[in-house]
């Protein structure tokens, strides 16, 4: 039996997060879900994603909560290597979120046939 590749989608926004996780689970893959950094770092640590998807702006109102760059830092500091794609409405974050260790950065809206080529693309590289 083949088993599923494990996505864990943060976003904080529900309608996005939402429609990620049936889009994604349509094409097959095993979708898990996060609302803030925090609960990000819970998922992986309680079982790691093959890819995780997150967006670089989270809990915008909060200023003292954990961004998607915060969590791209503890993800790239584990022992296991786990591709990040980033997801944002803000393209000029496309340079730090590179330079901080993501595979993509994809702008919102997405199109939803590049997304999954995409992620297929690079848990095949």
């Amino acid at each position: 039996m083949n088993e599923r590749l494990a996505l864990l989608i943060v976003d904080d926004e529900e309608a996005i997060r939402s429609a990620l996780a049936t889009l994604l689970g349509r094409a097959g893959f095993d979708v898990r879900v996060a609302a803030n950094g925090t609960e990000a770092l819970a998922r992986i640590a309680e079982a790691a994603p093959d890819l995780i998807l997150l967006d670089v702006v989270l809990e915008e109102s909060n200023p003292n909560a954990m961004g998607g760059l915060d969590v791209l830092r503890h993800v790239r500091a584990l022992n296991r290597f786990i591709p990040v794609i980033m997801l944002t409405s803000y393209p000029e974050w496309q340079i730090e979120s590179l330079g901080q260790g993501a595979i993509a950065f994809v702008t919102k809206p997405w199109d939803a046939n590049a997304l999954i080529l995409q992620i297929r693309a690079t848990l095949s590289a």
